[in-house]
């Protein structure tokens, strides 16, 4: 009679959650993807491909850099801009939203971030070209009250240079990077930009940009036009903001790429453990991402008048600097530009092609990437350049449970969540399928950690339980994603009714 007791362990899977505020794309040739709605398509190589972004028409062209903002609630789109013009999302170029600083032709043209303390402001920040005009990284402030709700410019806060502190140089030093990542604190973010040989971190708060701190490297970053191609590629946060990674393009012959890899701490914006080596294994690195755990990081090569293509590395290796070559595979060709989507798989971009690539699994390491060929619209390319944003994410280990779940008896259910960039934990709604639906309230700043909640069935019989994080990015906003959640159907039973004392003694033993 022991053995046939239901000996349960309850493991329930949170997959990752991304608010919605990533959900729209425009980017390339005037091409757009819309993950608020999904399709199936059959792939050039792995049959058919779910739930992937249903095409769109973008509302520019863009050689390289891109970005754009949803609503967080429902991803509908706010804005996107190629860097030098605004655009809402009617396609109607912004209020006061042309003449931006930045250009199309930079790597990263932008980035947009939340005004701390208000949900209705936000930071444009745009980056120049290495070389044009070499306006270096400047800041202008969007108001989504204005205009019954398409947003506006502040004529008053517009195209306002950034300091560049100590560091000695100007902005015709700065480089074609920036990226951006939510404080611990929940409101504020750090601002990160490499160029020449230092490191800049500005902080973000409701009082404004602060002067940056200034970190020195070895390497110095070039400038356009020596060395050839210097001052391009894609710097980028990990999804829990614990680490960046830089390539510096270098395309010319006789030249070589560089990388710069460090740890971050979200909570000082503080940079450490800096390392840097040679980066040919990739070829002409430009555009990187990296896995959600921050094991892979998946690495395009940009070889002007030949091949592009994907490269998949781990990160360890890259950080192992007693080893002369870094192991790296190539996984496909004339991939130019990958992007991490809002269902946590990797998405890639051919230069003047309507094809989509996908690495479907990208924390696996298996090397499986899902050609779509001539998925975009048609009349509408990528290029080399996928829109950057500040970096969310939530994931959690399994729910777990005592072995043996007993009516009647009150029993603690456990989840591990791990979150980063602007993912605040602030609520989870626990639904036990015996009618009982509790949304706890955590409090507030929760972050990373395990969490409880204890529960007793009245009754046997096979219930579903299911857990929905709420996530808060600091702007007082829970959002729900009742799509995400993941559920388990257990058995709960009698542990009363075994007659014999001794074989009773041996259960709850057991």
């Amino acid at each position: 009679m022991k053995k046939g007791l239901l000996l349960l362990l309850l493991t329930l899977t949170l997959h990752t959650v991304a608010q919605k505020n990533t959900n729209i794309w425009h980017f390339g040739a005037k091409a757009g993807l819309d993950f608020n709605t999904t399709q199936s398509f059959t792939s050039s190589n792995l049959g058919v491909i779910n739930n992937v972004p249903k095409p769109i028409a973008g509302f520019f062209t863009t050689t390289e850099g891109c970005f754009s903002l949803s609503d967080k609630l429902s991803g509908e789109l706010m804005m996107s801009s190629d860097g030098s013009t605004i655009y809402n999302k009617s396609g109607a170029i912004m209020a006061n939203g042309s003449g931006l600083l930045g250009n199309s032709s930079s790597t990263s043209s932008g980035i947009v971030v939340p005004f701390p303390g208000n949900r209705n402001l936000y930071y444009v920040f745009t980056v120049s070209d290495v070389t044009a005009a070499r306006n270096g990284i400047n800041y202008s402030i969007v108001d989504m009250t204005l205009n019954s709700g398409l947003g506006g410019v502040d004529p008053a806060r517009k195209n306002i240079n950034l300091s560049l502190g100590t560091s000695g140089y100007t902005k015709t030093d700065v480089a074609e990077n920036i990226a951006a990542i939510q404080h611990t604190n929940g409101t504020d973010y750090w601002l990160v930009s490499r160029f020449r040989n230092v490191i800049l971190v500005w902080q973000i708060s409701a009082s404004g940009v602060s002067e940056p701190t200034v970190y020195t490297t070895g390497h110095s970053v070039g400038v356009h036009p020596y060395p050839v191609g210097g001052g391009i590629g894609y710097l980028k946060f990990n999804s829990d903001g614990s680490k960046f990674l830089f390539f510096d393009h270098l395309y010319a012959a006789g030249t070589k790429s560089w990388l710069t890899i460090a740890d971050f701490d979200r909570s000082t914006g503080t940079v450490s453990n800096i390392k840097e080596r040679t980066a040919t294994e990739f070829g002409s690195p430009y555009a990187l991402e990296f896995s959600i755990s921050g094991e892979y990081v998946y690495v395009t090569t940009v070889e002007y008048g030949s091949a592009n293509g994907l490269y998949l590395a781990k990160v360890s290796d890259i950080e192992n600097l007693s080893v002369a070559t870094i192991p790296v595979t190539k996984l496909a060709n004339d991939i130019s530009c990958v992007q991490m989507g809002a269902d946590g798989r990797i998405y890639g971009i051919a230069y003047n092609s309507r094809n989509l690539y996908i690495v479907l699994n990208p924390d696996s390491g298996n090397g499986e990437v899902a050609l779509l060929a001539n998925y975009l619209l048609s009349g509408t390319a990528g290029r080399y350049g996928l829109p950057v944003f500040a970096v969310s994410f939530f994931k959690s280990e399994p729910v777990q449970s005592k072995e043996i779940i007993c009516a009647g008896i009150s029993n603690t259910y456990k989840i591990t969540v791990s979150l980063g960039g602007i993912a605040r934990l602030a609520t989870l709604k626990w639904n036990f399928g015996d009618g009982t639906i509790i949304t706890e309230t955590l409090p507030a700043g929760s972050a990373s950690g395990t969490y409880s909640y204890n529960h007793t069935y009245a009754s046997t019989g096979t219930y579903t339980v299911s857990v929905i994080p709420g996530i808060d990015d600091g702007d007082g906003i829970v959002y729900e994603d009742a799509d995400k959640v993941s559920e388990k159907t257990f058995d709960v039973v009698d542990c009363s009714i075994i007659s014999n004392r001794m074989i009773r003694r041996d259960v709850k033993r057991d």
